[in-house]
């Protein structure tokens, strides 16, 4: 099965997620969307933007959240069977993170496109600046960035949101909405021993 909705559980699902409910009971008010080959469903209240590289599919503005100063960002990336394995992936992701006062969170799940795993990472953030050749970054107090790994034919795509931690808490259910991802059947997962 491609990354796509267009099996008959993935069709049903794109119907049902105009009003999907995730584990917070939180209803999220989607519209679908495309990211090169893969159909998603994205909130009503994300702004599309242009994507700052060739490497994003797509690239969304999250609203703030009251109290926050600064959006939050939203991005698909896709390298045609490439990125590395999901190990590594997630080694450079909580990497991205200062080690002090970061907390760490891994979830597993699937849904109608495959098998994902989230990577939910809260701290001081070293976000890229530029072109990720330069590796600028620039330190982002109270961040929270979650990594989506969704391994599926066609795959894996590399789904992130970041963002102040509050905004992003706020936009979970927005976040599984986009893959069609359920909190209710995700499982805890420790990380891989180095």
């Amino acid at each position: 099965m491609r990354c796509t909705f267009h099996s008959v559980v993935g069709l049903l699902a794109l119907a049902l997620m105009p009003a999907l409910v995730a584990a917070d009971d939180k209803a999220v008010t989607t519209k679908p969307a495309k990211a090169g080959d893969l159909e998603i469903a994205v909130p009503e209240g994300w702004k599309k933007k242009q994507p700052k590289s060739q490497m994003r599919l797509v690239e969304y503005e999250v609203p703030a959240r009251e109290g926050d100063k600064t959006p939050g960002e939203f991005v698909i990336f896709h390298f045609g069977g490439q990125g590395g394995g999901l190990e590594d992936n997630i080694t450079r992701w909580v990497g991205q993170t200062e080690p002090e006062g970061r907390k760490v969170k891994l979830l597993t799940g699937k849904c109608p496109q495959g098998e994902y795993t989230l990577v939910d990472v809260t701290g001081t953030y070293k976000k890229s600046v530029g072109p990720p050749v330069l590796q600028k970054t620039q330190r982002m107090e109270g961040w929270r960035v979650i990594n989506v790994y969704l391994n599926c034919e066609g795959g894996p795509y590399f789904f992130k949101i970041d963002g102040p931690a509050k905004t992003v808490e706020s936009e979970l259910a927005g976040l599984r909405a986009t893959f069609g991802g359920d909190a209710k059947t995700e499982k805890e997962r420790a990380p891989e021993a180095k």
